[in-house]
C-alpha cells in the first residue's frame, strides 16, 4: 500500500528528472556546435600536414577545435554541419610533405 505522501515525492522526483533531461537535450541540440566524424576531422589534419598546409596561401581556421572544421577555409559541409562534400584547395600549392 502507498501513501499519498510517499507518491508525491516520487513524482516530483520524476518530473524533476525529465525536467533535467528536456534542459540538457535544450542545450545540447540548440548550442553545441555541429561536429564532422572524428575520422573526417582526422583526415583533413593528415592532408594538412602532408601537404605543408603551414605554407598554403589560405590556410585560416585550419587545426581549429573540434566542431570548427566547417569553417576551415577550402572545407564545405553539408547543411547539417555534419560530413565534409566537398574540399578545394587548388589555389594553396599544395606540396607534399
Amino acid at each position: 500500500m502507498s501513501t499519498p505522501g510517499l507518491r508525491k515525492i516520487q513524482t516530483s522526483r520524476l518530473s524533476l528528472l525529465i525536467g533535467i533531461l528536456g534542459i540538457q537535450l535544450f542545450w545540447g541540440y540548440s548550442f553545441a556546435p555541429a561536429a564532422i566524424p572524428l575520422a573526417e576531422r582526422e583526415a583533413l589534419i593528415a592532408l594538412y600536414y602532408n601537404t605543408n598546409g603551414a605554407s598554403w596561401r589560405d590556410n585560416k581556421n585550419w587545426l581549429g577545435e573540434m566542431g570548427t572544421e566547417c569553417t576551415w577555409s577550402g572545407i564545405t559541409c553539408d547543411a547539417a554541419q555534419t560530413t565534409v562534400v566537398e574540399i578545394d584547395l587548388t589555389a594553396n600549392n599544395l606540396i607534399p610533405g
